[in-house]
């Protein structure tokens, strides 16, 4: 039992290993959580321009059909979306 408990306490470094190796997950799990809140911020950003193109094209319609593709894409635009005219879909009958 000496003998074990001799070989235990010469053991030296073992915390600073382990620090090391808990200090690297934590920077990995860091840079995940800011990854995903970036994700989830331009996700926001393109619904809420998807949103406003799509409430400006409609303000054309049932009048004039390529009006209000042009003023989806026209304030898709002004958002800095790039946004072409064959993307936007208008269903003939709701």
């Amino acid at each position: 039992m000496n003998d074990y408990k001799k070989k235990f306490l010469e053991q030296k470094g073992q915390v600073a290993v382990i620090v090391t190796i808990l200090i690297v997950c934590l920077l990995g799990a860091v840079a995940l959580v800011i990854d995903v809140g970036s994700l989830y911020q331009k996700r926001g950003f393109f619904q809420n321009v998807a949103d406003a193109s799509a409430l400006a094209g409609v303000q054309e319609l049932p009048e004039n059909r390529d009006a209000a593709v042009l003023a989806a894409v026209d304030y898709a635009a002004r958002n800095n979306v790039e946004l072409f005219i064959t993307a936007v879909i208008i269903p003939l009958k709701i």
